[in-house]
């Protein structure tokens, strides 16, 4: 899964730790043991408290060497909390010891499963052991296994939420096996199956009354958003947003979820939100720069793209957009240079961008590229439109007229007023300017992506 939605397991068990640090009471205390009054006095303040037990006779530390690993655990110093742990005498068959090595070691990354069984064979009913595990299976794809334990923690009395919690992320982790992300079009029965699995989830999910952990509700969020119920996705990643308002992923996941909703301006609010903390939040730029552009806030726009690209230079997906930036201010080199780069790196789906990029040339007054591209284009086109209007570009008259008249009677309307464009941009180089003017002026009326945006640029030019 998408490393923002953790497994929530080891979450609880870390809190569960570091807020009962201090609450252990050895099985022998002297009447001059120091170290009751020691935790008395810095129960809230673990890093003293460990200070001041270290400070004290080696013959303290020894006694109280589990209490020390565990503050260790509390302050993340694990290796120190490993080193600890192992100066206790047969430590390897001390559940408790184990429990401890088994956080240190699943912390820090490492794979902590032969502890984590060796703690369960001790203890088959161990909270931390099985949640652990199970967290380590899922994390790993092994789905049959995690699913084998968590039916033996459930038949011993594990009916908490971490169990919901595990069958929810179950369920999300087959549909990540099923491989079908860069499937563009799913069958009937792909989709069922995917569905069945998210509703699993969001049923085991739904099981919890409450929680006071943000993450519950981030992915109980993408859930809601994957079954197509995107008021209630944003509702979830509300609940989120109060209960860690400061982290500019949750203003920016329910920013995008307002984006796809069609509400520009709370998606606005969002993305600034995320931008107030992390201003190199590097999605959110890039969504206040496509907003800005759809709005025609131009100057806005770049700004936006264009700091996005500080953050990662070479996302092409922003190279479109800010060509058109650049060419309505005038700027037609600059313009180029991002389409010429977006066009070679082969990587933009959009049928009719070589289309732009020959039309633009040939603005810019760079008629031979513009003219080997449409030769190349011209033998390579399969698509029979296409390719007359590559051959119309290369050399007008008035026998290829009739490929002007097919365009602006295509049944694919946002086809059609996309193709309007470059229909009305040929006419005006051909002196045609009221015929040029009114195509104009219905793709920049009608259409919202950027061939409108190069609509009203040209009508302000024709209009001079």
């Amino acid at each position: 899964m998408i490393s923002r939605y953790v497994p929530m397991g080891l979450l609880c068990i870390l809190l569960f730790f570091s807020c009962n640090t201090i609450n252990i009471k050895e099985n022998t205390i002297e009447d001059e043991d120091p170290v009751p009054l020691l935790i008395e006095e810095f129960s809230s303040n673990p890093q003293k408290l460990l200070e001041k037990i270290l400070e004290l006779d080696s013959k303290y530390q020894s006694k109280y060497s589990i209490l020390i690993s565990r503050l260790y655990l509390s302050l993340g110093e694990y290796i120190n909390c490993e080193d600890s742990i192992q100066t206790i005498p047969q430590f390897e068959s001390s559940v408790e010891c184990l429990e401890i090595l088994s956080i240190c070691e699943y912390s820090q990354g490492r794979d902590a499963t032969d502890l984590l069984e060796q703690l369960i064979a001790l203890d088959i009913t161990n909270s931390i052991g099985n949640k652990l595990l199970i967290n380590t299976l899922i994390s790993s794809r092994d789905l049959e296994n995690a699913e084998k334990i968590l039916k033996t923690y459930f038949e011993n009395g594990g009916h908490d939420d971490f169990s919901y919690i595990a069958l929810g992320d179950i369920a999300l982790v087959k549909v990540e096996n099923l491989g079908l992300e860069k499937k563009k079009v799913l069958s009937s029965l792909e989709e069922k199956i995917i569905y069945g699995y998210y509703k699993d989830a969001l049923e085991n999910y739904k099981k919890i009354e409450s929680s006071n952990d943000p993450s519950y509700y981030v992915k109980l969020s993408n859930i809601y958003k994957k079954l197509g119920k995107r008021m209630d996705a944003v509702e979830a990643m509300s609940v989120a947003i109060q209960l860690e308002p400061q982290n500019e992923w949750n203003y920016y996941d329910r920013g995008r979820l307002y984006f796809y909703l069609d509400a520009p301006e709370r998606a606005k609010k969002d993305f600034l939100s995320a931008l107030n903390i992390n201003p190199d939040h590097f999605f959110s730029n890039i969504f206040l720069g496509r907003l800005y552009f759809m709005s025609g806030e131009n100057t806005v726009s770049k700004k936006y793209y264009l700091k996005a690209l500080e953050i990662t230079p070479d996302y092409l997906p922003a190279y479109k957009d800010l060509s058109v930036l650049f060419m309505v201010e005038g700027d037609n080199n600059t313009g180029l240079k991002y389409l010429k780069k977006l066009y070679n790196s082969k990587s933009d789906p959009d049928e009719l961008l070589p289309l732009y990029l020959v039309d633009s040339l040939i603005n810019n007054n760079e008629m031979k590229e513009a003219q080997n591209l449409l030769e190349k284009l011209v033998k390579y086109e399969k698509n029979s439109t296409m390719k007359r209007l590559y051959q119309y570009y290369l050399s007008p008259s008035s026998s290829g007229d009739q490929i002007l008249n097919d365009i602006l009677h295509l049944d694919n309307n946002t086809q059609r007023l996309r193709l309007t464009y470059y229909v009305a941009s040929i006419l005006e180089r051909e002196g045609v300017k009221f015929a040029s003017s009114s195509l104009f002026g219905e793709v920049r009326d009608s259409y919202n992506g950027f061939e409108s945006m190069l609509s009203l640029y040209k009508l302000g030019e024709i209009n001079e």
